[in-house]
């Protein structure tokens, strides 16, 4: 019974002792940061995310992501990234991430405070991530406007297809103007209109699907027009639209009807 009682007492000694040895393998943080991903930004107020531009005296949350990570070999280093946030060069956010509970299932997003740019023009963002000592960063440089500029594009879109009667033109320049806008260059806003904004917008089957029913759809308004159908409709609804009111309750009417598209909507109920 002695010895039986001392084999429990050793078996459990060293099932402690393995038990401790694990946990601080465990423990041990063996990992550095060897690519601080790149920025992504959200307006703190509203919660739009992944912002090109900044406005003046806005709060933007700072969030890095891809962030890359390196077996070090070295144990014994400690579970905490730490970061800065600077805006050209000043430092306006601090704080560390604690990497106690992730074991080794490291994250590759870490949220890395708020800014608050006040001027306009030019500004750089960067954070710093470092563990153990070892720094790694990313930055960007974001154009900073006052509020107002973000309605500029439309009223320029609106005034040159009254203008020109030209409707496509006017989408391009005033994608162009808004590209201009969130990059600050002539020359690569107008490069980012035809590589971003078109060649890439046009590679999204969604787009192309919405592109393909919006042709089709006016196609099929313009046969009608040539044929004749268009004017017996809109003839028909004369007979009921005789005054202003009736006048809009017929085009109330239509557009109800036609419900299931917002683009068909206007294409038909205008047109009549």
């Amino acid at each position: 019974m002695k010895a039986a009682s001392a084999s429990k007492t050793i078996l459990s000694s060293l099932g402690l002792w393995l038990f401790a040895s694990s946990s601080s393998l465990v423990s041990a943080f063996d990992y550095n940061i060897t690519d601080a991903g790149s920025l992504y930004l959200i307006d703190s107020r509203t919660g739009i995310s992944g912002l090109k531009t900044i406005f003046v005296d806005d709060a933007i949350l700072v969030t890095v992501e891809d962030v890359a990570w390196e077996y070090t070999g070295l144990e014994g280093g400690m579970d905490i990234v730490l970061y800065r946030t600077l805006v050209d060069g000043v430092v306006q956010a601090t704080g560390n991430i604690s990497l106690a509970d992730v074991d080794r299932e490291l994250p590759t997003s870490f949220d890395c405070g708020s800014v608050v740019v006040s001027e306009s023009g030019t500004s750089t963002i960067e954070v710093i991530l470092s563990v153990d000592g070892q720094p790694a960063s990313t930055s960007s440089d974001y154009q900073v406007y006052g509020a107002g500029v973000s309605i500029i594009p439309l009223i320029w879109i609106l005034c040159m297809a009254l203008g020109t009667k030209m409707v496509e033109l006017s989408l391009f320049s005033g994608i162009w103007l808004a590209s201009c806008i969130v990059t600050g260059s002539l020359a690569q806003g107008f490069r980012d209109t035809l590589n971003v904004y078109l060649v890439d917008a046009l590679s999204d089957g969604g787009n192309v699907s919405v592109i393909l029913f919006t042709v089709f759809l006016s196609g099929t308004v313009g046969m009608m027009q040539k044929s004749g159908g268009m004017l017996g409709f809109t003839r028909d609804i004369a007979k009921i639209a005789k005054t202003a009111r009736t006048g809009q309750l017929a085009c109330m009417t239509v557009g109800i009807i036609i419900f299931f598209d917002d683009y068909s909507n206007v294409l038909l109920a205008g047109e009549t």
